[in-house]
């Protein structure tokens, strides 16, 4: 009886010590054609992380030749969402043509070093991202 009693005191003790599971944290996809800007959603839904999508082929339609356009709207989200305390992974698919060989952006590129000097660019050009995504779904 007395070993019973023992037992259930540190389980106890164990549990009223224990430290607080991590709380769980949300997030959101940005698409296209929204009608309320990502940051803003994103704060009011109280999500933690928002994800962006990069396309390679449109970001870099040539080698070394980023489109000014696009690496700015990347960075104005990414700047807007840090601003609101919300981190940002992003997602980057689809090669462009002179990087794979093929017509079909899912095709992969026919040399790593091409994809991860892309990725070192873009990190560096984009510092704010907390996470990055190599493909959806591969």
């Amino acid at each position: 009886m007395r070993f019973p009693l023992v037992l259930a005191a540190a389980v106890a003790a164990v549990l009223a010590l224990a430290a607080p599971a991590a709380a769980v944290e949300t997030g959101i996809n940005e698409t296209l054609n929204q009608t309320v800007p990502t940051a803003v959603k994103s704060q009011r839904l109280g999500a933690h992380w928002v994800r962006l999508w990069v396309s390679w082929d449109q970001l870099e339609p040539s080698p070394g030749a980023f489109h000014p356009h696009l690496l700015g709207g990347l960075q104005g989200g990414v700047d807007s969402l840090k601003q609101r305390g919300i981190k940002v992974l992003v997602v980057v698919q689809r090669a462009p043509a002179w990087a794979s060989g093929a017509d079909s952006g899912i095709a992969p590129p026919r040399d790593a070093a091409a994809f991860g000097s892309f990725m070192s660019r873009l990190a560096q050009r984009v510092p704010g991202v907390d996470a990055w995504e190599i493909w959806n779904e591969p």
